[in-house]
């Protein structure tokens, strides 16, 4: 959990939390690990293995949060290695249709004639408080969530910049995942991603819009300003 969730490139790994961290974890091993089948011993909870320990870490920090959302903040842990990402590094050859932009700092966006995608793009392209954007395809952007025991990363669709705030515009994957984990990935993105973002005061303030009709893009970001 050190490793994970409380350690950051300014102060290192904080072992001064070693204490709380222990009596929490010892409080979960103690009332939410079941084994079925068998008489609930000490002795027999220690013969079991947890194969995927980040989403034994994940279960555990949900329930950090729930507890201390009244008086703690939540705290973005960066990629050590690579902290930042950016549009400039975006390349990528294709034989796909495309379309060019304008306002985007990629200048082309991967969009079939009449598409949403191309849609999407003449909206923000027109308009005027609109002051760039960029489709989230090769960029990197990828927001992490658990379902189970399963670690799954969800990529959004688009990132909008309207008036000094990023947008993070959701066109398709919510209502258009079959997968059952849409719940989870609105969940992850504005419970967790979003005040993270948002509390590293260092890349801006971030939100979430999510529109559900491409025709009326222009008028819900209009809205959310």
């Amino acid at each position: 959990m050190i490793r994970e969730y409380y350690t950051s490139r300014e102060h290192g790994q904080q072992f001064q939390r070693f204490p709380d961290i222990k009596r929490i974890v010892e409080t979960w091993y103690g009332t939410q690990l079941e084994i079925h089948g068998g008489d609930g011993s000490g002795e027999q909870k220690r013969l079991v293995m947890l194969w995927d320990y980040k989403a034994v870490l994940a279960n555990i920090m949900e329930g950090v949060h729930k507890a201390n959302a009244d008086h703690e903040e939540i705290n973005a842990v960066l990629n050590y290695y690579n902290p930042e990402g950016s549009t400039q590094h975006v390349f990528r050859p294709t034989n796909k249709a495309v379309w060019p932009t304008q306002k985007s700092h990629v200048n082309y966006i991967i969009a079939e004639d009449n598409s949403w995608q191309q849609i999407v793009a003449q909206t923000l392209d027109r308009m005027e408080c609109v002051e760039s954007w960029v489709r989230n395809q090769y960029l990197g952007l990828r927001i992490p969530y658990t379902i189970g025991d399963e670690n799954k990363e969800y990529q959004p669709t688009f990132v909008v910049r309207v008036k000094g705030i990023n947008l993070i515009v959701e066109c398709e994957d919510f209502d258009g995942d079959k997968s059952g984990s849409k719940e989870a990935k609105r969940h992850y993105l504005k419970d967790y991603w979003l005040p993270a973002a948002n509390n590293l005061k260092t890349y801006g303030q971030w939100q979430l819009l999510e529109v559900k009709d491409i025709d009326r893009l222009e008028e819900e970001i209009l809205k959310a300003i």
